[in-house]
């Protein structure tokens, strides 16, 4: 999955609409290993936390002359603040996929549910709220997927997931 700028893009309808400084990547945690390897073989290299910090997070950075930078995720937010999100089940957010397709290129996507309710939990656990940016991100999601969420849904796994009360504010 494309977290960030794909799904930006989409949302904005360009890239010149919306700044971001990393891609956003969400992968399986099996998977790891053979894009390390991809990357590396493309010219990227890969930043290592210091000290105890890796064995809290659940991404790893890399960038290809320090122009490109990849924020590759095996989970939504930081393995140390999923413990406050556990209800995602990652495995049943694969299947519901949107596909977004710039140009010739094709990305896979968060549902339009499941978008709305990360960028409500990163705006929430990443930013503690701070921030406006956040804020206008939500409104052009709901704006733009205004035909396609499905508020029955969005409330369900607001409740399944636990996140009502973030969600919310």
């Amino acid at each position: 999955f494309i977290k960030g700028a794909a799904l930006m893009m989409d949302v904005y309808g360009g890239a010149g609409l919306r700044t971001f400084f990393d891609i956003d990547v969400l992968i399986k945690e099996k998977d790891m290993g053979s894009l390390r390897k991809t990357l590396k073989d493309k010219g990227f290299k890969e930043h290592k936390d210091s000290g105890d910090a890796e064995k809290y997070r659940s991404q790893r950075l890399f960038s290809r002359c320090d122009e490109l930078f990849l924020d590759v995720h095996v989970d939504f937010m930081g393995r140390r603040l999923h413990n406050k999100i556990q209800g995602i089940k990652k495995d049943l957010v694969w299947p519901v996929k949107k596909e977004v397709t710039f140009g010739d290129i094709k990305f896979d996507t968060l549902d339009p549910v499941h978008a709305v309710l990360y960028q409500s939990m990163h705006l929430a656990v990443q930013h503690g709220f701070v921030g406006l940016l956040g804020y206008v991100d939500i409104n052009e999601m709901v704006k733009r997927y205004r035909h396609e969420l499905d508020w029955g849904l969005f409330l369900r796994k607001t409740r399944e997931y636990k996140i009502k009360r973030p969600v919310y504010y």
